[in-house]
This record gives structure tokens, C-alpha cells and sequence, in this order.
């Protein structure tokens, strides 16, 4: 059952390749994959958004990172490094959109 939404640009991609790297992780089929745009609106080239599926609440930046790691068992080992203030500072500029739409890949 899919418990998480990850929004991604339709036409980065950097975004793209991050994606089908995570669905090779996602064995258990968690994570719904998409290029619709969400409701906190479009996003910019390198930007992702993720929704929980059963709350309805949205995540950004390292937030959505946060909980893609939650959503997968493997990546649940990374999770005590958004305990650190640079980490989730260096997410939240790296997924925030690429510099005049142009993502290093």
C-alpha cells in the first residue's frame, strides 16, 4: 500500500534519476512516484515535494527527504543525521530548485 507521494519536475533530470534510484530501494512499494503538480503549487527544476498519503500533509526540502526515509527500511539508518543542523541546511538548498533551472547531474 502506498503510504508516501513524492512529486517530482517533470523535466529534471537529476529528478528523474534520483527517482528510479529510490524505486530500486522501495521493495516494498511505499512510495508513489509523480510528475503532477502538487498542491503547494508548481514546482521549479530540481525541487521535490512529498505527501503522506494519509494525512494529506505536505513536506519540502529536507522535510520530504526525512520522510522518504522514514518509507523505506534501508534508508531508515541516515535518519539521525537530520538531527544536524548542516545536514538539513545543505538539503534545503540542494532541493530547493536548480540555479536558473540548470541541475547538476
Amino acid at each position: 500500500m502506498k503510504t508516501l507521494r513524492f512529486y517530482i519536475h517533470p523535466e529534471c533530470e537529476r529528478c528523474r534519476r534520483l527517482s528510479h534510484f529510490h524505486r530500486r530501494f522501495d521493495w516494498q512499494h511505499r512510495i508513489e512516484h509523480t510528475t503532477r503538480t502538487p498542491a503547494t503549487g508548481e514546482l521549479k527544476p530540481g525541487q521535490v515535494v512529498a505527501q503522506d498519503i494519509e494525512s494529506g500533509e505536505y513536506f519540502q526540502g529536507h522535510r520530504a527527504i526525512q520522510a522518504l526515509c522514514r518509507t523505506i527500511p534501508l534508508y531508515r539508518i541516515f535518519l539521525p543525521l537530520f538531527w544536524l543542523k548542516p545536514v538539513r541546511d545543505k538539503l534545503d538548498l540542494q532541493l530547493s530548485g536548480c540555479v536558473n533551472g540548470l541541475c547538476e547531474v
